[in-house]
C-alpha cells in the first residue's frame, strides 16, 4: 500500500514525465540503442525544430569536438553564443571553447 501511495504522490508532485522516459528507456545491451549518427540526427532534427535552445547546440558542438568534425563544432559554438544570454556565466567559456574550436578547424592556426 505504502509504495503505491509513494508512486501516486510522486505522480502528483514530482517529476513523473522524467521517470516515464526513464522507464520506456531501451535496456542496455538490448540491441535498441541508436547510434552515434541515429542521435546526431535527432538532436540536429529538434534543434531544427527548435533552434533557441542554447543546451542543445552545446551538446551538439561538444560532440563534434570529439569526433573531429571541428568545422561543424565551430558552428554549433556559434550558435550556442547566438541563444545564449550574454550576461550568462558559462559565456565566457563558451567562447574559449568556440575559440579552440577555430583553433583546431584551422589546422593550429
Amino acid at each position: 500500500m505504502i509504495p503505491a501511495a509513494a508512486l501516486g504522490l510522486y505522480n502528483h508532485l514530482g517529476r513523473a514525465d522524467e521517470l516515464a522516459v526513464a522507464l520506456n528507456m531501451p535496456a542496455p545491451g538490448s540491441g535498441e540503442q541508436p547510434t552515434l549518427e541515429q542521435a546526431l540526427t535527432a538532436l540536429e532534427q529538434q534543434l531544427d525544430a527548435e533552434p533557441e535552445n542554447p543546451e542543445g547546440w552545446y551538446l551538439l558542438a561538444n560532440t563534434h569536438m570529439n569526433t573531429g568534425n571541428y568545422t561543424a563544432g565551430v558552428a554549433a559554438f556559434e550558435q550556442v553564443l547566438i541563444y545564449l544570454p550574454e550576461d550568462a556565466p558559462q559565456c565566457a567559456s563558451v567562447m574559449g571553447q568556440l575559440a579552440q574550436a577555430m583553433y583546431f578547424a584551422n589546422d593550429g592556426k
